[in-house]
């Protein structure tokens, strides 16, 4: 049974360009960036889907392996997070120039189409793509709305507990000031490890807030 390619939601495009080439042991080159995909047969039946993906940034010189596409990110750029869109977008810029390229090709393309097309066709044709357009636009509208609404939601029940976290903190940290202290907290080691699980969440959301600045423009 064929198996379909790997997906990469984050750069394929619903208009049928994608990231991976469509057929196995095949490699797709983007500049430096060369990408392949094998099927994993030793994949559990209910692990979806059955790649082995493989990237080479030094143009196939050297493979780095792995079933999802942030494991093999990691691998071949060490030190810089898959999660940060701005980092990733830049370490694969190869990849998105490629995209452009296709979408710039293909609207040249339609474009040849549409002008060759008799009057009657090219007017429905035009209204066609306008419709799309302005679907579009309302479905990026209420998904921006939508997200508007989630992100103050969560900064109005956040908010209330990190001043109550702000006034905790320097409440213990002036106890700890006095002095005095003459006998060992409880369970020591296994509180610092949530104090330090907290400090590292609480960089998170710092990392989230900056990037939503840089969108945003409050920067």
């Amino acid at each position: 049974m064929a198996i379909d390619p790997p997906s990469f939601y984050q750069y394929d495009t619903s208009t049928g360009w994608t990231v991976f080439p469509d057929t196995p042991d095949t490699v797709e080159v983007y500049e430096n960036i060369h990408l392949k995909w094998k099927v994993n047969k030793n994949a559990r039946t209910d692990y979806n889907p059955k790649h082995t993906i493989y990237m080479s940034i030094d143009s196939g010189q050297t493979w780095h392996e792995g079933e999802r596409f942030q494991e093999v990110f990691q691998k071949a750029f060490p030190g810089k997070s898959y999660y940060s869109s701005d980092v990733r977008d830049e370490a694969l810029a190869p990849i998105l120039n490629a995209r452009e390229a296709w979408k710039r090709q293909r609207a040249k393309e339609r474009k040849k189409v549409l002008d060759s097309a008799p009057p009657e066709e090219k007017a429905a044709r035009l209204k066609k793509l306008a419709d799309v357009k302005e679907a579009k636009r309302l479905r990026d509208e209420d998904l921006a709305s939508k997200r508007t609404v989630a992100a103050m939601d969560h900064m109005i029940k956040l908010g209330p507990e990190l001043v109550k976290l702000k006034d905790k903190i320097e409440r213990v940290v002036m106890l700890m000031g006095k002095g005095g202290i003459d006998r060992p907290i409880v369970q020591h080691d296994s509180k610092l490890w949530k104090i330090k699980s907290a400090n590292y969440l609480l960089s998170q959301f710092e990392k989230h807030f900056i990037e939503c600045h840089k969108r945003t423009g409050k920067l």
